[in-house]
């Protein structure tokens, strides 16, 4: 009898080959991490997500996973804790520090003897999930219940991916606004200027034209100067009120183009 068949976990794994991948990932390839020294429990981990439609990424100790995460952050990670539980520990809190690692779902395999005692084991995992674990699966499992903890996983972060993504599209929306208000502002500003402080320059510099071609003791070069002073006055009050203009105050200038109000029209 073939060996796949004869093992109910082998037998599972054959009959999940071939199908689509599970719905739970939104069509996506997840890679994940496995840090286990057990060669066999490797090989049926790595098959079993193989088998899901995902790419398995299968380390024999901490080390090694540490050097994939770095090569590669993965998108969910297996970790075997032992009954002293430091190791696997450690790895969990070492990924969260990493940049990425806080959102990669990380699901711990755990094995406790009896000598342990059910103290040990249930600290261990209070530990483990201090550490930054997201859920648990006992040894020995079968493969219907290892598929149920990874979909449950795949799921997490398949969502924190949606919403990372959305929060992208949103931040650009904002900059986009933030760059089309500052536009807006900046031409309101260039036509309230262009509006209210062309006419006395202009005037300005007609009067400083008098100013060269008439004579001092002529009556219109007496009446340029005071007019000169008159448009400087006047730009000058112009510019205070440009100071504590509204922004939400605006009125038409031409072409259907808004400009800021400023308080005196005269």
């Amino acid at each position: 009898m073939d060996k796949d068949q004869s093992d109910p976990f082998l037998s599972a794994i054959s009959s999940e080959k071939g199908k689509a991948i599970a719905p739970e990932s939104n069509g996506q390839v997840f890679s994940i991490l496995l840090s286990d020294s057990d060669p066999i429990l490797r090989d049926l981990v790595s098959r079993t997500i193989t088998a899901m439609g995902h790419w398995a990424l299968p380390t024999n100790d901490e080390v090694q996973a540490k050097k994939e995460c770095l090569v590669r952050m993965p998108d969910l990670a297996i970790v075997d804790i032992t009954a002293s539980g430091k190791t696997g520990i450690e790895f969990c809190r070492w990924l969260r520090s990493q940049p990425g690692g806080d959102i990669v779902p990380i699901l711990v395999l755990t094995e406790f003897s009896a000598q342990h005692g059910k103290v040990e084991t249930v600290q261990t995992k209070v530990d483990a999930l201090d550490a930054g674990a997201d859920d648990f699966l006992s040894k020995p499992f079968t493969f219907q219940e290892l598929r149920a903890r990874l979909g449950s996983l795949i799921r997490t972060r398949s969502m924190s991916l949606r919403l990372i993504e959305q929060h992208r599209l949103l931040e650009e929306a904002q900059a986009c606004i933030v760059a089309q208000e500052r536009q807006l502002c900046a031409a309101q500003i260039a036509g309230t200027a262009a509006h209210q402080l062309g006419q006395p320059i202009t005037a300005m510099k007609l009067n400083c034209h008098l100013l060269d071609v008439l004579e001092p003791s002529d009556p219109q070069h007496t009446a340029a100067i005071s007019a000169i002073k008159s448009d400087l006055v006047r730009l000058t009050k112009m510019l205070e009120m440009l100071k504590k203009v509204d922004a939400a105050k605006t009125e038409n200038y031409h072409s259907g183009v808004k400009i800021l109000e400023v308080g005196d029209k005269d």
